[in-house]
């Protein structure tokens, strides 16, 4: 038997498919970024050319990598090296071999070169970015509630 057409049940339950609505977008907001390789490559190996260290080639799989490491960021929004695990647990679970390897991470800044520049800026992350030990990069970054996240690895493959 069919039920009578009840307009306050279909209110309630419109109500309940908008608030819904409105809350999933801003749990599933984070999205990936894609970044223009070349422009990566030139950036990092600009300033690797300038420092007088060897360029490093662009990895498929360490740009995976760190796009998901960015992605983890984003969902949580929150920076942090180890949230989608240590970047040796990260490595070894994609399977890349290494010998070295190291990270930088970044939120907020808004284009390639802003983010570069405060990298530049810092010690340590400019340290990882012209380690000589280093051959190969994945640049990633994810979007979330217009905040770009963004993941640098560096490594060179054992």
């Amino acid at each position: 038997m069919m039920r009578p057409f009840r307009p306050g049940v279909l209110r309630a339950t419109a109500l309940a498919v908008a608030l819904l609505a409105a809350a999933v977008p801003a749990a599933l907001a984070q999205v990936p970024l894609a970044i223009a390789t070349d422009a990566a490559e030139d950036a990092i190996n600009d300033v690797r050319r300038a420092g007088r260290v060897s360029v490093l080639d662009d990895d498929p799989l360490l740009t995976a990598l760190a796009t998901q490491q960015a992605l983890a960021m984003a969902a949580a929004r929150t920076m942090s090296h180890t949230i989608a695990g240590s970047l040796q647990q990260r490595l070894a679970t994609g399977g890349y071999g290494l010998r070295a390897a190291a990270e930088n991470i970044a939120y907020g800044q808004d284009t390639l070169a802003e983010v570069m520049a405060a990298w530049l800026q810092s010690g340590p992350h400019r340290s990882n970015i012209l380690d000589r030990r280093m051959t190969s990069f994945g640049l990633g970054a994810a979007i979330v509630d217009g905040v770009i996240y963004w993941s640098l690895i560096l490594a060179a493959p054992g």
